[in-house]
């Protein structure tokens, strides 16, 4: 199954919020969101692997 990355984005903006919430938000701000977001994801990507690894070990 192949991974449809703008459904996924529009999914999660139905989840969490409009995206025009953010029209008076300005660059800088939203610079910093998209970092702390992407240092999340990174660090969950982290715990992921190491999770699957640890499993994968046990089996």
């Amino acid at each position: 199954m192949d991974f449809d990355s703008l459904g996924f984005v529009e999914e999660q903006f139905r989840r969490y919020g409009d995206p025009n919430s953010f029209s008076q938000t300005n660059s800088e701000e939203l610079r910093k969101m998209s970092l702390g977001y992407h240092l999340k994801g990174t660090m969950l990507s982290y715990l992921l692997s190491t999770r699957q690894e640890h499993e994968l070990i046990e089996a």
